[in-house]
């Protein structure tokens, strides 16, 4: 099974940024501790603190992960502050090919 690999757009303004992030770091602090779940990170644009991008990784299906990530109740103060806090989101689902890290050779995705 391929990596689902998940990219994540937030765009947030100056007044509510900084709440943003902590609550978006809170949420990963949750997430972190699911069992599909593989790797993430957040980062912010350097022309622009109002861009937060989250790459996501999980050894799942995307049927299974909108079925059973996206269901679960830690989820939804999350979905609330977006509304509350007037953050777009704009999500893309990719499937992982080929990764590398900085302690080992290429690892190819199973197909």
């Amino acid at each position: 099974m391929k990596k689902l690999v998940l990219s994540i757009k937030f765009t947030t303004n100056d007044e509510n940024r900084d709440a943003f992030k902590e609550i978006l770091t809170d949420l990963f602090d949750v997430i972190s501790e699911e069992e599909s779940f593989e790797s993430a990170s957040i980062v912010e644009a350097v022309e622009d603190p109002n861009i937060l991008m989250v790459y996501e990784t999980w050894n799942i299906t995307v049927a299974k992960f909108m079925a059973q990530q996206m269901t679960r109740v830690y989820r939804l103060p999350f979905e609330k502050a977006l509304i509350d806090l007037k953050v777009d989101r704009e999500p893309g689902v990719f499937q992982a090919l080929k990764e590398w890290h900085a302690d080992q050779q290429m690892q190819s995705v199973v197909a």
